[in-house]
């Protein structure tokens, strides 16, 4: 009774935006172009493609709601799907609809809280120190270093408290008799002083490799400057 009742609390607002509420929005990125590639194979052979995912930006076709419930809370939804402009097909291999985002989150004065599949720590990390803003992602892989740019199932709160921004996230893996398999948990901590930002960031994930699950840890730190 408990579970029924809390999605009935958490569904109800999210009726609402998508029957009456104005501010749903349906938008995307569309980047498409032709690649020439020299040395594509071991005997020095080319290789002529279409940027099927866009070099500059990646293609995807967004559906977000938000709802200003007063006192400083906010609630908003996002459901993202990318596909390839080259096929029209979906962008990923698992045929997942909203492979690239799906999420509510709940914005209050202390924080956000969200809920789904969305963008890690991680990468949000990364987003804050690469001076190309998450572009050019097909010719330069930033998160292979980290514990992964997405994550499902998962729970994220974000802070900005002054200079200090906070962010906690655990990705519940879902396996019967153990809330550690397939999971992963992380901390994001950035401290802004003027044009100078630095932090650092932990995440650790448990992998499954065969009928075992093996943990990774990652840790990432960085520092930028602007004027």
């Amino acid at each position: 009774m408990k579970r029924f009742a809390l999605g009935l609390l958490t569904l109800a607002p999210l009726a609402g935006l998508v029957h009456a509420d104005p501010a749903v929005r349906i938008f995307g990125t569309v980047d498409g172009g032709i690649r020439y590639q020299t040395n594509a194979t071991a005997d020095g052979g080319s290789k002529v493609s279409m940027g099927s995912n866009g070099y500059y930006n990646s293609n995807k076709l967004d559906f977000a709601g938000s709802d200003e419930l007063g006192e400083g809370l906010k609630l908003e939804f996002l459901l993202e799907s990318g596909f390839n402009l080259g096929t029209g097909q979906l962008d990923n291999t698992s045929g997942q609809l909203f492979q690239r985002q799906s999420f509510i989150r709940m914005t209050t004065p202390l924080g956000a809280v969200s809920i789904g599949r969305q963008y890690t720590i991680a990468h949000d990390f990364i987003l804050i120190y690469d001076p190309f803003g998450f572009r050019f992602t097909p010719l330069i892989p930033l998160t292979r270093a980290s514990s992964g740019t997405r994550f499902d199932n998962d729970l994220k709160y974000v802070g900005q408290f002054g200079p200090l921004k906070v962010e906690l996230e655990n990705s519940f893996g879902e396996q019967p008799g153990s809330s550690a398999q397939k999971a992963a948990r992380g901390i994001g901590v950035n401290y802004y002083a003027g044009p100078l930002v630095f932090g650092g960031s932990f995440n650790h994930r448990s992998v499954a490799a065969g009928l075992n699950y093996n943990g990774d840890t990652y840790y990432l730190v960085g520092a930028a400057y602007s004027q």
